[in-house]
Parts: structure tokens; sequence; C-alpha cells
């Protein structure tokens, strides 16, 4: 049995819709040896994860182009087809994001999720960097991500380059679309569209009003 064992603590999920969901963050917690041995003590001091998490632009302030053009433009070379924008919110699935754990790894973790959607009608790409990288979550053979946001350490298993990039995988399992983000890939999305292959529109789905492209985003 392995000396490192986790407690769930609360976070508040970043929602999108109307339906509200909580999901856990994660604190490594220490075995004493010895006598105590059954004992546990807190050797690790809660991150930061307001500051952590915080957005960082990734774009020139005076390269930054408003509105749907730049990840429009970054899809359809993504699919090597030119995709057009559809209606805001066409597809409303409601989408939560959490700090995420893996066994025995002291790296930090973020999980977007989105939940009721037609996944056999809409695939849903991941956007991040400003719109400028985008992972499609592709079918997966197993959840890579259980209900308490405990992340499986094979989830790279799967990675290819369609469904990960700069150290972000997404997965598709069950309904369930979502994406792993780490340190490498940073830990925010930019926006999340729904693409719908048969007359190839892309449906806005969420915005980070935190990105510079977003921010005036209503």
């Amino acid at each position: 049995m392995s000396k490192k064992r986790l407690a769930i603590m609360g976070l508040a999920a970043i929602l999108v819709g109307t339906t509200t969901v909580a999901c856990g963050s994660v604190t490594p917690t220490a075995e004493v040896e010895g006598e105590d041995s059954n004992y546990e003590v807190l050797n690790y001091e809660e991150p930061d994860y307001e500051e952590i998490f915080a957005y960082k632009p990734y774009t020139p302030q005076e390269q930054i182009v408003e509105g749907n053009e730049t990840a429009v433009n970054t899809i359809s070379n993504f699919v090597n087809k030119d995709v057009k924008a559809g209606q805001d919110y066409y597809v409303t699935p409601a989408v939560i994001s959490c700090v995420a754990s893996v066994e025995d790894d002291n790296e930090i973790y973020r999980v977007y999720r989105a939940l009721d959607y037609d996944a056999d009608k809409y695939s849903i790409m991941f956007l991040f960097d400003d719109d400028t990288k985008v992972v499609e979550a592709t079918p997966a053979a197993k959840a890579y991500v259980d209900d308490t946001f405990r992340i499986s350490s094979d989830y790279k298993d799967e990675a290819n380059s369609q469904n990960s990039c700069n150290g972000a995988v997404a997965s598709l399992y069950d309904g369930k679309a979502e994406i792993i983000l780490n340190s490498e890939s940073g830990y925010n999305l930019s926006s999340i569209w729904g693409y719908d292959q048969t007359d190839e529109t892309v449906y806005l789905i969420w915005v980070n009003h935190d990105c510079p492209i977003w921010e005036n985003h209503f």
C-alpha cells in the first residue's frame, strides 16, 4: 500500500448552465511511522488554487481579436475544412471544472467536463492559449477521471495528435467529454465548442471571460 494517501476537500465547480455540480480537490497526507502508524497528520499546505488557476494571456494584447474569429480559424485548420460558426449556445451541456489528482503524483491537474449533450451529433472541441490551440474529445477505452476527480495514471496511453496537445489530453466516454490539463498545457481553457460535421458548423458552448478574446462577450 502506498505511503501517500489523499484526502478529498471541497472546491466549488466552475459551471455553465443552471445545474449546480460539486467536485473535489485533493490534499496529500503523510502516515506516521512506528507505534503511531495508524495516525495520520497533514504535511501538505493546500495550494493557492486561485493564483495557480489565474488566467495567463498567451497572445500579445495588440494581437487580440475579440469574438469567434480566432477559434473558427483554429478549428478549421485542425479539421482541415472551412467551418462556420452557428448560433451561440445551440448545444447546451453543463460544463464543470475541478482540480484533480493522479495517485502518487504531486502534479496539480485540472479537469473540464462537458455533460448532457448529443455525443452522436457533436464533437467537443476544447480550445486554450487564447483559442490558438485545440484538442478534440475522442472516444476512449475507459473513463480516465472518476466521480471524485481522481485521474488514472495511464490517461496518456491513448494520446494522439487529435486529442492531445502540449500536455493536454481530451477524451470521450459514456457521453462525457473531458480534458485533463497540467502545468505544461496551462490550467485554463479559453472556449469550448460543439462541432457538427454534417454541416461543418461549430457552436459556442462556453467561454472564459478572463480570456481577453471573450471578456466582452455576453
